[in-house]
């Protein structure tokens, strides 16, 4: 009652639908009587309510506080949003196999009266469309050898032989590649756009580089005074510094330029904050030092022409 129409077209309708059929599934094992037999609807309304517990991966996936909880969101999204997917490939994957299995009866029923040797393995495997069906999904998962069809269907008929390899090479090389691609590309790629992910993974992202940040600045600044200028063209050649500039993604070519910009205050001292912070500016803003540094100049020269008309100094953004 507290949500009213949002509880069904909300962000997690999709949830609370499934909390709907389970509680009706819920409601209808509850009343139904006790001596039904064992695979009655009831029964199997019962079994189903067991899969509340996806309910309990579904509210656990919002804790994203640590990388295990993330990866579990990632899992769940993932499965939520193949359902569609997945639903087109059981689709496609049946149009082919009801094609193939057409095709089977007919050779099978044109060659049957004729055929000699071991024809019951043959006329069983494709005597209905529901078996025939069965038959071909077995071979391509697995659940029967197909060489043990494909022995008695040389004998049977050496066409029905090879529309069987041509069904598996069909089915195993190319469909079910495509559609396990297309499958998992989609399914990961809403995951991954989730906004609640992407937030994790960009906070995580900005702690790494401030971490490294801090660990370079502390070894730029060896005399703890605070970084100068003097400090930073000692490791002008340092591959490692220049390694870690490129990681967070600044170039720092000109280590002279890249000073200035971090020396906010002008004191010709850089201080932990200003390093930390100016980077980070640095990393998400153009990456280039020349474009920054006139950008920097243009700023200056603004403020120096309006100190000097006698205007009020205006804050540049």
């Amino acid at each position: 009652s507290v949500l009213r129409l949002s509880f069904f077209v909300g962000k997690d309708w999709s949830w609370n639908a499934f909390d709907t059929v389970l509680v009706v599934i819920s409601v209808f094992g509850s009343v139904s009587p006790p001596n039904v037999e064992p695979f009655s609807m009831v029964v199997v309304l019962r079994v189903l309510r067991i899969s509340w517990i996806l309910r309990a991966f579904g509210t656990l996936s919002h804790f994203t506080s640590n990388i295990v909880m993330r990866n579990l969101r990632m899992t769940v999204l993932a499965l939520k949003s193949s359902c569609v997917p997945l639903l087109w490939a059981v689709t496609t994957l049946a149009l082919m196999q009801y094609v193939f299995a057409v095709m089977f009866m007919s050779l099978v029923a044109a060659h049957l009266r004729n055929a000699t040797g071991d024809v019951d393995v043959v006329r069983d495997s494709f005597q209905s469309l529901p078996r025939s069906l069965l038959t071909l999904f077995m071979v391509i998962t697995g659940g029967v050898d197909w060489w043990d069809l494909m022995k008695p269907l040389i004998d049977f008929d050496l066409a029905a032989a090879v529309l069987l390899v041509v069904f598996v090479v069909v089915s195993v090389l190319a469909v079910l590649n495509v559609i396990t691609g297309i499958f998992v590309n989609d399914a990961l790629e809403k995951a991954r756009s989730d906004h609640t992910l992407v937030l994790a993974r960009e906070m995580e992202e900005i702690e790494m580089h401030r971490c490294k940040l801090t660990n370079l600045f502390n070894k730029l600044d060896k005399r703890r005074r605070g970084l100068t200028l003097e400090d930073l063209q000692e490791h002008v050649n340092n591959k490692v510094v220049q390694a870690t500039f490129s990681s967070v993604g600044i170039e720092a070519s000109d280590l002279e330029s890249l000073f200035h910009l971090l020396d906010v205050d002008g004191n010709k001292v850089v201080e932990v904050d200003e390093f930390v912070v100016g980077c980070m500016r640095l990393a998400r803003g153009t990456h280039n030092l020349s474009v920054e540094g006139a950008v920097m100049d243009t700023k200056v020269l603004i403020s120096s022409l309006f100190s000097r008309n006698g205007g009020s100094l205006v804050k540049i953004a």
